[in-house]
C-alpha cells in the first residue's frame, strides 16, 4: 500500500506545487508555459549528453532529467545539439538557447548565466588498478604515467599544477583499458564517467580510488541572464525532483545502483574458505583415523596392498613426469656415501642402473673433466655453509655426448649441526643452452652486420630519441655509442631542438612508410641521402624508426666534376662550331684586305687602313684559338714553345672575366726562354690558379700577381721532387692578397677532391689535375701561404737548353711564291673559293672552283690529269674533305692535296697526313702561308 500511495500520490503532489507555483508567480504567462523551450547541449558528452546513433535524437543522464523535469512541469523541451561546449555556450550568450540542462558553475558563466540548485555534484578524482600497492597517496605519484581526456578539464587543472608526466587520450574508455592493461599508472576520471564505464564493463574489482578528489563542480541546469520566469519555474520543480524515486532511477541507469555486499566473488570466497576448512578437518580426522587404524590388529591386508599399488602408481606418474620435464631427482646419504638416482637422472646421464656405483664419486666421473673442480667446491661450500647447493655443468654420456645440466640440493642437519643427506634435481637443460647459444650468436652476428655497414643507422622511437646506434655513427660523430642514446636525431646532426627541414622521419611517423630524402648539413659540411623506415608491432602500430644517413659528399663532388665535364664538352661543342663559321668569315676578310692591299699604293692611307683591318683579323684569329683552348679542343700535343706567349694569351682572356676590383699584375720575363709542353696545359695552368686566387679573396676585392722568369736549380733545391733534374729551369709564379692557408691544409691541398670552397663551389680536383701535369712534364709545383697573408704558388718547368731558331726576318720579306700549275679549288663557302681563286689566279695558277664535293670528285673522276692539286675545306655537304681525298686517291694516287678547315673535332693533322693529304691548313689562311702551301705541295709531289 505504502509502495502504491507513493507512485501515483507524489507526482500528483508535485503537480499541484508546480501549478500553485505558477498561480503565485503573476509576471508568467499562460502562452509562455507552453511554448517550446530550447535547451542546448554539446554532441558528444556521454554520459550526460549525446546523440543516440539509432534513433538519432539526444539522449543521456541530463537528457533523462531534463525531460522527467519537463514533463511535471508541463513544458515543451526542443534540444539543439552543438559541435563543442564552447558553441554551446556562446549560443546561450548570443539569446539563440534557452537553457542548458546540465552545466557546471563556474564564476565565469555565472557571468551570463543563472542556475537552478544542483541536482549533482561532478567530482574528478584518481584512480588506480587495485594491484598498484606502492601508491597509497596522491603524493607517491611522482613522474609516473598520468592518463587524461585531451578535452577534459582534468588535464587543464593538472597542466596548470605542473608537475605530472601526462598521457593524451581522445576517450574515457581509452583511459581506463590503458589503466587496466597496466600501459599508464594513474587516471585523472570524472567520477560519473568512470562508474559508468566500471558499470558497463563490470571492472569494478580491477580500479580503485586514490585520494582525495582533485576537483568538485557542482551541475545544475544553466539559465540565459533575463529569463526570471524560468529561473522561478525550474528552481523549484529540481529541488523537488532530486527527492524523487524517478531521479534515483535514473541515476541508476545510468550510472548504476550501488554493488551489494554479498556478491558472487565474496560468495564465492566465503564458500572456498568453509570448503577448505572442511578439508582441513577432513584430512584432522582421516589423520586421527589412519592412526587409531595403525594401532589397531584388524588392519586390512587388502587395503595395504591398494595402497602399495597406488605408490607404484604415483612413482610412474613421477617418473614420467620427470621423463617429460627432463627433470631427475637424487639423494645423497653422506655419512654412508650412497647416492640415489631416479630414473630421469638415470637418463639424462645417459645411464643404467647395473653400470653405476652409486657414489658421490661414480657421479663425479660422469661429469665433465674440466667442470669436476667448480663442482666439487660449489658443493662442498654449500654443505660446509649449510647453503643450498645450485650449480650449472657439463656430463659426458658413455656415447661420449656432452649434456648440460642444472643441479639444485637442500640438505638436512643433524642436531649437531652436521649434514647427512642432501635432497636435489638434475634438469636437463642443453636444449634450452643450445637455443640461448644460438641466440646469442644470431645476435653476435647481427650486431657485427650492423656495426659493419658503413653507413649511419639509427634506431628511434617515435619521439626521434636513438635507441640504438651502429658503430659508424660513433665513429662518424666521434663519441662513444652510449652518449648517442637517448638524444634526438636533429641534436646531434645539428644541434637543434626541432626536426630537420624536410627529414624523411617526420613523414614515416605520419603515413607508416619509407621516405628518402637528400639532406645538406652545413654546419657538418657533409650532403647526406636520408631514408626512414617503420617497424611495426603485431597490432601495425609503429614502434621504432630505423633511420639510414648515407654520406654522399663525395659522390656529389664526383657528380660534380662529372656535370662539369658535360658542360665544358657543351662548351667544346658550340666553340668548335663558332670556330668553324668564324674562321670561314675570318679566310673572307683576310684575304679580300690582303688582295685588295695588293691594288693600293705602298704609302697610300687606304693601304694603311687595309693593315689594321688585317691586324683586327688577326687578333680575331687568335681569340678563336683561346676559345678552343679554353674549351680544350685543341690539340694537346708537346711542342716547343715559348711560354710567355702562353700565359699573355691566358691573362687577356682573364682579364675579361675578372671583376674590375681585382688588380691583374704581371712581371713576365719574354726572354725566360722555352719549354716542351702542350700549350692548352699551359694554359690551363695559369686559368686554374688565377681562379682559385680570385676564389680565395674576400668581396672579389684585391690583387692577382703573375710572373715568369728563369733560374737555376741544384740537386740540393729538389729534394724529394721525384723525377725532376737539376739544371735551368722555368718558374710560374701567382700570388694573391687572399685570405690564405694554414699547415694543416696546405699538406691538403693537392689530395683529390679535397676542398676548401663551399659545397658546390668546387670539386677538389683542380690542384690534384694540375699537379699530374706538372710531374709529367718532370717539374714541380710549390705553395707558400699564411692565414691571412695570401698565397703563392711556383710552378716549376725544366727549360729547353737548346733556343729555337731566330725567324729570319728577311725571309719574311721575300716575295710570294708563284706558279702556272693547275688547281681545283673545293669549298662550301662561295665567299671563301672566290677569294681563293682570286687570290691564286694573281699568282700565276689556273684555278677552277666549285662549293660542292660530288661536283669535284665528278670533275677528278672525268679526266683525272687536268689538275695537278686539289685544295679542299673540310667540313660540307655531301662528302667531306677526308672523304674527298680518299676517293680522289683512289682515282689518282699521285695528286697533291691541301686540306684547310675553321675546326675539326674528328681529323687533326696526323690523321689529315696519314690519308696521303700534303698539307694540312688552319683557318684563316693568309695569302703568303697560301702561296707558301701551294708552292710545297707542287714541288714535294714533283720529287
Amino acid at each position: 500500500m505504502p509502495l502504491i500511495f507513493s507512485t501515483f500520490f507524489f507526482p500528483f503532489f508535485l503537480l499541484s506545487l508546480f501549478l500553485l507555483h505558477i498561480l503565485a508567480c503573476p509576471a508568467v504567462k499562460a502562452d509562455d508555459l507552453k511554448r517550446n523551450i530550447v535547451a542546448g547541449m554539446p554532441k558528444n558528452f556521454p554520459p550526460h549528453f549525446y546523440i543516440d546513433q539509432d534513433t538519432g535524437k539526444p539522449s543521456g543522464f541530463s537528457v533523462d532529467v531534463m525531460d522527467a523535469i519537463a514533463a511535471q512541469g508541463n513544458l515543451k523541451i526542443q534540444y539543439k545539439a552543438f559541435d563543442s561546449w564552447t558553441k554551446t555556450n556562446q549560443a546561450a550568450k548570443d539569446g539563440v538557447i534557452d537553457i542548458i540542462p546540465n552545466m557546471g558553475f563556474t564564476p565565469e558563466r555565472e557571468s551570463f548565466l543563472d542556475f537552478t540548485s544542483p541536482y549533482e555534484t561532478f567530482r574528478i578524482n584518481f584512480y588506480i588498478r587495485t594491484s598498484s600497492h606502492d601508491l597509497l597517496s596522491t603524493e607517491d605519484i611522482g613522474q609516473r604515467k598520468v592518463g587524461v581526456v585531451v578535452t577534459n578539464k582534468a588535464r587543464f587543472i593538472l597542466e596548470e599544477q605542473g608537475g605530472y608526466n601526462l598521457v593524451k587520450v581522445e576517450s574515457h574508455e581509452e583511459l581506463v583499458m590503458l589503466l587496466i592493461s597496466g600501459d599508464i599508472d594513474v587516471i585523472a576520471i570524472p567520477e560519473p564517467f568512470i562508474h559508468n564505464i566500471l558499470q558497463k564493463s563490470k571492472l569494478h574489482d580491477r580500479v580503485v580510488l586514490l585520494g582525495k578528489p582533485l576537483v568538485e563542480i557542482k551541475r545544475g541546469i544553466a539559465i540565459g541572464k533575463g529569463r526570471d520566469e524560468l529561473l522561478t519555474l525550474l528552481r523549484p520543480a529540481v529541488d523537488t525532483f532530486i527527492q524523487s524515486p524517478e531521479y534515483q532511477e535514473i541515476l541508476e541507469k545510468w550510472y548504476g545502483s550501488p554493488e551489494p555486499f554479498w556478491n558472487v566473488k565474496k560468495v564465492a570466497l566465503l564458500m572456498s574458505t568453509l570448503l577448505g576448512a572442511c578439508t582441513i578437518l577432513l584430512l584432522l580426522w582421516r589423520y586421527v583415523s589412519i592412526v587409531q587404524l595403525n594401532k589397531s590388529l584388524n588392519v586390512s591386508v587388502d587395503r595395504q596392498r591398494r595402497a602399495e599399488k597406488q605408490l607404484r602408481i604415483n612413482e610412474g606418474v613421477l617418473n614420467k613426469a620427470q621423463e617429460i620435464a627432463h627433470l631427475g631427482s637424487w639423494h645423497l646419504d653422506i655419512k654412508k656415501n650412497i647416492l640415489t638416482w631416479s630414473d630421469e637422472t638415470y637418463r639424462i646421464f645417459g645411464l643404467h642402473p647395473q653400470e653405476f656405483d652409486a657414489t658421490y664419486e661414480a657421479f663425479l666421473e660422469a661429469v665433465h673433466p674440466d667442470d669436476r673442480k667448480m663442482l666439487t667446491d660449489t658443493y662442498t661450500n654449500a654443505v660446509k655453509n649449510n647453503a643450498p647447493y645450485e650449480c650449472m655443468h657439463r656430463v659426458v654420456r658413455p656415447n661420449g655426448e656432452v649434456r648440460v645440466v642444472l643441479e639444485r640440493s637442500d640438505d638436512i642437519i643433524d642436531e649437531s649441526g652436521e649434514t647427512t643427506h642432501s635432497f636435489g634435481m638434475t634438469h636437463d637443460i642443453t636444449a634450452q643452452v643450445l637455443a640461448e647459444e644460438k641466440l646469442r650468436k644470431s645476435q653476435e652476428e647481427w650486431e657485427k652486420t650492423f656495426n659493419s655497414i658503413p653507413d649511419i643507422i639509427t634506431l628511434q622511437d617515435k619521439e626521434m630519441r636513438i635507441v640504438r646506434a651502429n658503430r659508424a655513427a660513433s665513429d662518424f660523430f666521434e663519441v662513444d655509442n652510449a652518449d648517442l642514446i637517448g638524444k634526438y636525431c636533429y641534436e646531434v646532426f645539428r644541434g637543434i631542438t626541432a626536426p630537420c627541414h624536410g627529414c624523411p622521419l617526420v613523414e614515416t611517423i605520419k603515413e607508416g612508410k619509407n621516405y628518402a630524402e637528400t639532406i645538406q648539413h652545413d654546419n657538418l659540411g657533409k650532403i647526406f641521402q636520408v631514408s626512414s623506415s617503420p617497424i611495426l608491432d603485431e597490432n601495425k602500430e609503429l614502434q621504432l624508426l630505423v633511420h639510414i644517413a648515407k654520406d654522399i659528399t663525395e659522390y656529389k663532388k664526383v657528380e660534380e666534376e662529372l656535370f662539369q665535364a658535360h658542360k665544358m664538352e657543351a662548351i667544346g661543342t658550340l666553340a668548335g662550331g663558332i670556330a668553324h663559321d668564324f674562321n670561314n668569315i675570318l679566310t673572307a676578310i683576310i684575304g679580300y684586305s690582303e688582295i685588295a692591299k695588293l691594288d693600293l699604293p705602298a704609302d697610300s692611307h687606304a693601304r694603311q687602313d687595309i693593315d689594321q683591318v688585317l691586324k683586327a683579323g688577326n687578333r680575331a684569329a687568335e681569340l678563336v684559338k683561346q676559345i678552343l683552348t679554353f674549351s680544350r679542343k685543341s690539340d694537346h700535343r708537346r711542342e716547343l714553345i715559348s711560354p710567355h706567349l702562353i700565359i699573355k694569351e691566358a691573362l687577356k682572356m682573364l682579364r675579361s672575366s675578372l671583376p674590375t676590383t681585382i688588380k691583374l699584375q704581371e712581371d713576365i720575363d719574354v726572354e725566360c726562354g722555352q719549354i716542351m709542353a702542350a700549350p692548352t696545359n699551359i694554359h690551363q695552368i695559369v686559368v686554374n690558379l688565377c681562379t682559385n686566387s680570385l676564389h680565395a679573396m674576400e668581396s672579389e676585392k684585391g690583387m692577382i700577381h703573375v710572373g715568369l722568369h728563369r733560374q737555376e736549380i741544384s740537386a740540393d733545391q729538389i729534394a724529394g721532387e721525384p723525377g725532376v733534374s737539376p739544371g735551368p729551369i722555368i718558374v710560374l709564379e701567382v700570388a694573391d692578397t687572399g685570405h690564405g692557408m694554414d699547415q694543416a691544409t696546405i699538406k691538403r691541398i693537392f689530395e683529390p677532391y679535397f676542398t676548401t670552397k663551399d659545397v658546390g663551389k668546387g670539386t677538389g680536383l683542380g690542384l690534384a689535375v694540375l699537379r699530374g701535369i706538372i710531374q709529367d712534364y718532370h717539374g714541380f709545383i710549390r705553395v707558400e701561404s699564411e692565414p691571412g697573408q695570401g698565397t703563392t704558388f711556383y710552378v716549376h718547368i725544366p727549360a729547353v737548353q737548346q733556343q729555337a731558331a731566330t725567324i729570319d726576318k728577311a725571309a719574311m720579306d721575300e716575295p710570294l711564291a708563284t706558279g702556272t700549275e693547275r688547281i681545283l679549288l673545293v669549298d662550301d663557302e662561295v665567299m671563301i673559293a672566290h677569294m681563293n681563286k682570286a687570290i691564286l689566279t694573281q699568282l700565276g695558277y689556273q684555278v677552277s672552283a666549285t662549293t660542292d664535293s660530288l661536283d669535284a670528285l665528278e670533275r677528278i673522276r672525268r679526266n683525272p690529269d687536268q689538275f695537278d692539286l686539289v685544295i679542299t675545306d673540310q667540313t660540307m655537304p655531301n662528302l667531306t674533305g677526308a672523304e674527298l681525298t680518299q676517293e680522289i686517291l683512289k682515282i689518282k694516287d699521285s695528286m697533291a692535296i691541301i686540306l684547310c678547315t675553321g675546326y675539326s673535332s674528328v681529323l687533326s693533322q696526323e690523321d689529315a697526313l696519314a690519308l696521303g693529304i700534303k698539307k694540312y691548313a688552319r683557318k684563316p689562311v693568309d695569302m703568303t702561308t697560301l702561296a707558301k702551301i701551294v708552292r710545297q705541295a707542287l714541288d714535294e709531289n714533283q720529287g
